[in-house]
């Protein structure tokens, strides 16, 4: 099906490290804030390397 929508299939390991990477740089483009104005923490906590292929 992918091959007939001209569709690239990626590896899971490699959308994992773009879901990563996208989900980092929100938190320094926009901040997310409770009810109380306290804001939230980032979502993969401390950026650490990936276990899968290192830094790309």
């Amino acid at each position: 099906m992918a091959a007939a929508l001209s569709l690239r299939i990626v590896p899971v390991t490699d959308l994992v490290i773009r879901l990563h990477a996208a989900a980092s740089k929100t938190e320094a483009d926009y901040v997310v804030i409770d009810d109380d104005g306290q804001e939230f923490g980032p979502l993969f906590g401390e950026l650490v390397e990936p276990r899968h292929g290192g830094w790309r």
